[in-house]
C-alpha cells in the first residue's frame, strides 16, 4: 500500500533555492555552468527555479537575483530575526525624508461647516541612511559537493543564523551607539535603564511607564531570563518567547540577560534592500571575527588561502537601517534577575 504523501512534511524551507543557487555558483566559479550543474543536481522544477535566480547576477555573484528566491531568503532571515518578529514596524524607503509625528497626531470632532482642528504634534523628519550588513562563511568543497539534505540544511541553518543574530545585536544593544557610515545605533542607545525590579515587576513598571502604544509593542528578553521569569503570572513564558501580562515576548541571545526591553514597533522606522551572495574559492581569508585587514591602511595579519584548503567562501550581505522616530519608543531595565 502507498501511503499518501504530507504536502506540509514536503515544503521546502524558506530560502532554500537561494542557498541552492549560492552552492551551485561557489561550485562552478567561471569553470562550467551553474544553471547545468543545478540541473542536474536538483532537477525539475527546482532546478528551472535555481537557474532564474543565477541568470539574475553572474557566475560569481548573485547581487542582482532579485526574484522569489532571493525574497524569501531574506524573509527567512527577518523571521529569526527580532526585526523580522515586531509586529508593526514603521517601513520607510531609503534616503527618503518622512515627516514623522514625534509627539502623535490626535483628532476632534467638529460642527458642519467649521473648520477641521489642526493637530499640535511635533513633526519629525526621518531620513534612514543605508548600512551594509555582510556575513563571511567558509565552507569546505565536499561539504558543498554532498547531495545529502543534512549538508544543505547546515549551510543555510548557518547563513540564516549568522545574519539573524548580527542584526539582532546591532539593533537591540544598549551599548551600541552607532558608528557613522559603518552602523546604525540600536534603538535603546541612550535610554537609561529604569531602576531594576525583582521578577515581573520590572515589566509592570514599564508598562506602566511606558508612553507608546502598549498594543503595538513586545517585551524583548534573552532566553535565560524568559526561562527565570516563567511561572503562575506568566504560564506560557519560555525561551522562545510567550507573553506578559498580555504582551507578546520576543526572545534572543541578543539581548543582555537579565534585562527587560518594551519596544512600541510603531515607533521604530526601518528600512531594508535585497541581499546578495558572492562566492569564491581564490580569496585569502582573515580568519578572525574582529578582523584588522583594511584596504585603505593596510596592515599585517594572519590569513589562510582557500584555495590552499579546498575551500569555498560564502560572503551575504543585506543593507538595512533603523531608528527611533517617537520618544518612548524603547525602554528597558536592568537588574530583572
Amino acid at each position: 500500500m502507498t501511503l499518501p504523501r504530507n504536502p506540509v512534511a514536503l515544503a521546502a524551507p524558506a530560502g532554500r533555492n537561494f542557498i541552492r543557487a549560492a552552492v551551485a555558483t561557489a561550485l562552478t566559479q567561471g569553470r562550467g555552468s551553474a544553471e547545468r550543474l543545478a540541473e542536474a543536481r536538483w532537477g525539475g522544477q527546482a532546478g528551472q527555479e535555481i537557474k532564474s535566480v543565477i541568470a539574475a547576477g553572474t557566475t560569481t555573484n548573485l547581487s542582482e537575483a532579485t526574484g522569489p528566491a532571493a525574497r524569501a531568503f531574506l524573509a527567512a532571515v527577518g523571521e529569526r530575526s527580532v526585526i523580522g518578529r515586531l509586529p508593526g514596524l514603521r517601513r520607510l524607503p531609503f534616503r527618503v525624508a518622512a515627516l514623522t509625528p514625534a509627539d502623535g497626531l490626535s483628532a476632534a470632532w467638529r460642527g458642519e461647516g467649521a473648520a477641521t482642528p489642526v493637530s499640535a504634534a511635533a513633526l519629525d523628519a526621518s531620513e534612514l541612511e543605508p548600512y551594509d550588513l555582510g556575513a563571511l562563511a567558509i565552507f569546505t568543497k565536499q561539504l558543498l559537493e554532498s547531495d545529502t539534505g543534512e549538508a544543505e540544511a547546515w549551510i543555510r541553518r548557518d547563513l540564516l543564523r549568522v545574519i539573524s543574530e548580527a542584526l539582532d545585536a546591532a539593533f537591540l544593544d544598549p551599548g551600541n551607539s552607532g558608528t557613522m557610515g559603518v552602523k546604525p545605533a540600536s534603538v535603546f542607545a541612550g535610554v537609561a535603564a529604569s531602576a531594576s525590579y525583582a521578577n515581573l515587576d520590572g515589566a509592570r513598571d514599564l508598562i506602566s511607564g511606558s508612553t507608546g502604544d502598549l498594543t503595538s509593542s513586545a517585551f524583548i528578553l534573552h532566553p535565560a531570563t524568559a526561562i527565570f521569569l516563567s511561572g503562575s503570572d506568566a504560564p506560557d513564558l519560555g525561551a522562545l518567547g510567550g507573553s506578559i501580562l498580555g504582551i507578546p515576548v520576543l526572545t534572543t541571545r541578543a539581548f543582555p540577560d537579565g534585562s527587560i526591553g518594551l519596544i512600541d514597533a510603531g515607533g521604530i522606522a526601518y528600512a531594508e534592500a535585497g541581499g546578495e551572495v558572492r562566492a569564491s574559492e581564490t580569496a585569502t581569508v582573515e580568519m578572525d571575527s574582529a578582523p584588522t585587514g583594511d584596504a585603505t591602511t593596510p596592515t599585517a595579519t594572519e590569513t589562510v588561502s582557500l584555495w590552499q584548503t579546498n575551500s569555498r567562501g560564502l560572503i551575504v550581505n543585506l543593507t538595512a537601517s533603523w531608528a527611533r522616530i517617537r520618544t518612548g519608543a524603547a525602554q528597558w531595565i536592568d537588574g530583572a534577575i
